[in-house]
């Protein structure tokens, strides 16, 4: 259950702003989850947990919940709560973050940085800091000034939310750390100009995800070649173009089996798929169960 949400959106054009950064508390009971109930975001997610026990599995790993932990998890990256433990329920606080919301900034430099504490990492990550660590005190106050800031809403807070945030940023990086690019092979460097023309497609993606998309499509709305655009657009995303299209439709289709009676070959339809048995092999891909056991269990 969502407690208490706040949004904050951006972009380049009036018309097509996207959810940049949203901030919000879930409260959970005690629980053993059936099913791995594993799920992806096209977002960066930092969760603070406030209260509760449990465990958190990632694709290699399993950790134990402790209140005071913080987890960070990369766009497009497994993870799941597979139990909360007795007696206490579990309160958390999350922030996901839109990739672009790091990227805009005329100066990349510093932007490559923070990013690359997701999509490079050191020999050292791991998906936790625990409680009681210095960096994860710090990032908790960051994480409470950034929720007053919401509150307040006082001049210029979209600016402070963004400061906060670069400051969670550089905690993680000096925590962990984030490896030097390497050397050889061909690299698609990242500018400023490129970063706004791949958000063209970005933003397409977001208006038509429901709709029949083409790779030379989005390429052409972005300017590139295929083979340059999808370089560019895994290298600011932290995944490819058809990764993030299927994570969209796949989230809005389970909104739909959570709020409607519809059938499911219309839910497939109406999420961007004209082939049920595909829809549901992405489904149970994305989520770890399949769109009938959403439906049972709501």
């Amino acid at each position: 259950m969502i407690v208490n949400e706040y949004k904050l959106y951006s972009g380049t054009d009036q018309n097509a702003k996207y959810e940049s950064v949203k901030l919000y508390h879930s409260l959970v009971p005690p629980q053993k989850r059936r099913g791995p109930r594993k799920h992806y975001h096209t977002s960066f997610e930092i969760s603070l947990f406030r209260k509760g026990r449990g465990f958190y599995r990632t694709k290699n790993k399993t950790y134990e919940i402790h209140p005071g932990d913080i987890f960070f998890f990369s766009t497009n990256e497994e993870h799941s709560i597979t139990e909360i433990s007795e007696p206490d329920d579990m309160l958390i606080t999350n922030i996901h973050v839109d990739p672009r919301f790091l990227w805009m900034n005329d100066n990349l430099i510093s932007s490559r940085r923070f990013v690359d504490i997701f999509f490079n990492r050191g020999d050292s990550f791991e998906n936790r800091i625990a409680a009681g660590t210095p960096a994860a005190e710090r990032i908790k106050a960051l994480m409470d000034a950034t929720e007053q800031e919401f509150i307040n809403k006082k001049d210029a807070f979209e600016v402070m939310v963004k400061l906060h945030l670069i400051e969670i940023m550089i905690c993680l990086l000096r925590y962990y750390g984030a490896k030097s690019e390497t050397a050889g092979g061909k690299t698609y460097e990242l500018t400023f100009e490129k970063f706004l023309c791949i958000n063209k497609a970005v933003e397409y993606i977001d208006s038509h995800y429901t709709e029949p998309i083409t790779l030379e499509k989005l390429a052409k709305t972005a300017g590139f070649s295929k083979t340059h655009f999808g370089a560019l657009f895994k290298r600011m995303m932290g995944m490819s173009p058809w990764d993030y299209i299927n994570i969209k439709r796949i989230n809005h289709a389970r909104e739909l089996i959570l709020t409607t009676s519809l059938p499911v070959e219309t839910i497939a339809a109406e999420s961007g798929y004209n082939n049920t048995t595909l829809f549901n092999r992405i489904f149970k891909k994305i989520m770890g169960y399949t769109p009938s056991e959403v439906r049972k269990d709501k």
